[in-house]
């Protein structure tokens, strides 16, 4: 048996060549075991000839270049000891330093793989962005209701306001088309739509009213109440199925925030008008035609006459505010005002149920500022009537002034001993007032420039139920020579009343 001098692998007796390394051994007959009594083995692990044998002076040993003359002469020659016959070589140091090496990778792989199946089984469901351009809302049906979580582009506002807008048109017999406005669909009940509106879109009119919705049908509606302190107005039409708006809290505006109008500028001509703006001041405080002291969105999203009764809507479409006037002013542009919704809804509940605001009185008569005729400059100038004298025009059919002897043409300048310093002085002596009080009212009837009479009218004040019929008053028959007041005769259409 021999063994490979450079491997030390196990060889047969008869190989020549190794056949694990290729190392050409040289042997061409069996050698004699290695770890003889005369065998040398160099640090090869190759048998060395003992001295004397036969050899040719300088050839070469298998393993080296030329053979040393002697034993001490090898390099690093010794004595090894070669495992018995059949027994696996010992594993080098480089051999076990590649197993821990492996064994560390696999380990770091195990990990990984493990770490991996962990994530993948706990990872949150990925949650695809939404953006203004690809969400897509519906229309509430009556199982279900829209919550619009952002805010919408001005044409998705547009397309879901404007199926629930209408117009309103006032006509009599008499004066044909006595006004015209906007409003909105608001809520069914039954059969019946309810629309909402501003009062004086509907107010002191004995004509028919006609609510035109966007599919171009006309509806003859009822007046369900309105209440002309706050400009708030209901009608309600016999039929059901058109799109609702949906209402916002108009507590929640900001200044800067984005409105939008929707209504009829001059009427049915420009029906479905929709223009941008943005909140400029909130709880703005105005004074209305009646008096009465609100609190309004100032907002400037265009809005002209025909866009009284109108919605004005949020970012998300809602409505937050019904449009009621602008200042019109030389100079100024921009400043329009709305009801804040909230407010609107608590009079709405009362006109639902009551038909009116309870708990409201009032004189029961309609009038004009004494500025708002030029028949009683002169006089004004004259006597020194004060500027807050109000020119009766009419009393209400169920008012207590009814048979009090008032005439067409009146002029109160005094209430409860009270000079009506400007317009204001009446109303608040009214609000400090209750449905059945009595009131006495200094009153001045002009026969000519020459001749004015004065009286006192003692009434009671009545709950103020909003629509009342209006009942003309007899003319005072004026002196020779005097021009009668009846160019500045407006009917009963347009007054103010308290």
């Amino acid at each position: 048996m021999n063994f490979c001098t450079n491997c030390g692998k196990k060889l047969e007796s008869d190989m020549r060549f190794c056949p694990y390394c290729g190392f050409d051994t040289g042997n061409n007959a069996p050698a004699s075991q290695p770890g003889g009594q005369n065998d040398i083995i160099s640090d090869s692990g190759a048998p060395v000839p003992e001295t004397g044998a036969e050899e040719t002076e300088g050839a070469p040993l298998p393993g080296y270049g030329f053979a040393p003359e002697t034993q001490e002469d090898l390099p690093g020659s010794q004595e090894i000891e070669i495992p018995g016959e059949g027994a696996p070589p010992a594993p080098s140091k480089g051999n076990k330093t590649k197993t821990v090496l492996i064994a560390i990778i696999a380990v770091l792989l195990l990990a990984l793989i493990a770490g991996t199946v962990v994530y993948l089984r706990n990872r949150p469901e990925p949650v695809e962005p939404t953006t203004t351009e690809t969400m897509t809302l519906t229309r509430p049906t009556e199982t279900t209701t829209e919550t619009t979580t952002r805010a919408l582009i001005p044409s998705e506002i547009s397309d879901k306001t404007k199926s629930s807008n209408v117009g309103i048109v006032v006509t009599t017999d008499e004066y044909g088309v006595v006004s015209e406005g906007s409003g909105f669909l608001w809520r069914e009940r039954g059969d019946w739509t309810f629309v909402i509106t501003c009062a004086h879109v509907i107010d002191d009119y004995e004509g028919t009213i006609t609510v035109h919705t966007f599919d171009e049908q006309e509806h003859v509606a009822e007046i369900v109440g309105y209440d002309v302190k706050t400009d708030v107005g209901l009608l309600r039409i016999h039929t059901s199925g058109y799109d609702l708006v949906e209402i916002g809290d108009s507590d929640e505006l900001k200044v800067g925030d984005p409105v939008y109008a929707v209504g009829n500028p001059d009427g049915m001509q420009f029906f479905g008008t929709f223009s941008i703006g943005h909140i400029t001041a909130l709880n703005r405080k105005l004074t209305t035609e009646s008096g009465y002291e609100m609190k309004c969105i100032q907002h400037d999203a265009t809005v002209n006459p025909g866009n009284s009764g109108g919605m004005l809507v949020n970012g998300k479409g809602e409505v937050i505010g019904i449009n009621s006037s602008k200042w019109v002013k030389i100079g100024f542009e921009g400043m329009d005002f709305a009801v804040p919704i909230n407010d609107a809804l608590e009079i709405i509940d009362y006109l639902m149920e009551y038909g009116y605001v309870p708990g409201r009185p009032k004189l029961g008569f309609r009038y004009i500022s004494i500025y708002d005729t030029y028949f009683y400059a002169p006089y004004y100038y004259k006597y020194e009537w004060p500027d807050g004298s109000l020119v009766i025009m009419g009393v209400d059919e169920d008012s207590d002034l009814v048979d009090k002897g008032l005439h067409y043409f009146d002029v109160i300048t005094e209430v409860n001993g009270q000079t009506l310093d400007d317009e204001f002085s009446i109303v608040n002596i009214l609000n400090s007032s209750r449905i059945g009080d009595t009131i006495t009212l200094k009153v001045l009837r002009a026969y000519s420039l020459e001749r004015v009479e004065e009286f006192t009218v003692t009434t009671t004040l009545i709950q103020d139920r909003g629509s009342a019929r209006v009942i003309e008053l007899p003319d005072t028959e004026m002196d020779p020579e005097t021009t009668e007041p009846e160019t500045t005769r407006r009917g009963l259409f347009g007054l103010f009343g308290f």
